[in-house]
């Protein structure tokens, strides 16, 4: 299955958490590009931050991992609670229990998402380190979606979605 195959679901996933970020937290948030390769795992995994932020997630009988970008999560933290949501590029070591929870509940947004299409997807746990999930072979061909999020007209971030290829072949269209 081509990465192309999946664009249309992808993009209909970024207009669902343009609209749910922005609506829930009354936010500028918006999703300006999305683009997707392929490449073995291994190689992926060395491409993944240290320090973010990972839900990681089963597809049926696949896995699936979402990324947060770290800063992205402060932002979106700091505007839940009752901040300006004002980007600020910053040194994050680790994330405090408030973004784990709200990172959290992004990763329920995305959950609802795929369960609302009738994508066997259910939730596993937070990582915060990408060097120690191992959810594929490291020979294995993967999908990885980046989704680059503006804030305020202001690049702040991505959201990347790593996959097999057959994560979602029982999809239907």
């Amino acid at each position: 299955m081509s990465s192309l195959d999946h664009l249309p679901l992808f993009k209909e996933l970024s207009l669902y958490i343009s609209g749910k970020v922005s609506g829930e937290l009354k936010l500028s948030f918006e999703i300006v590009g999305i683009q997707i390769l392929e490449k073995d795992y291994q190689s992926a995994q060395k491409d993944l931050p240290q320090n973010n932020f990972y839900g990681i997630f089963s597809a049926g009988k696949q896995g699936m991992l979402l990324s947060i970008d770290k800063n992205l999560l402060q932002l979106l933290t700091d505007k839940a609670l009752g901040g300006s949501g004002v980007y600020e590029k910053k040194t994050v070591q680790e994330l405090a229990p408030s973004e784990l929870f709200i990172g959290k509940e992004f990763l329920d947004w995305i959950l609802d998402f795929f369960q609302n299409k009738s994508i066997d997807l259910a939730f596993q746990r937070i990582e915060e380190n990408g060097q120690d999930i191992h959810m594929f072979f490291p020979d294995q061909l993967i999908q990885i979606m980046h989704l680059t999020v503006k804030v305020a007209h202001h690049t702040v971030g991505m959201i990347q979605l790593i996959y097999s290829q057959n994560a979602f072949s029982h999809e239907v269209a």
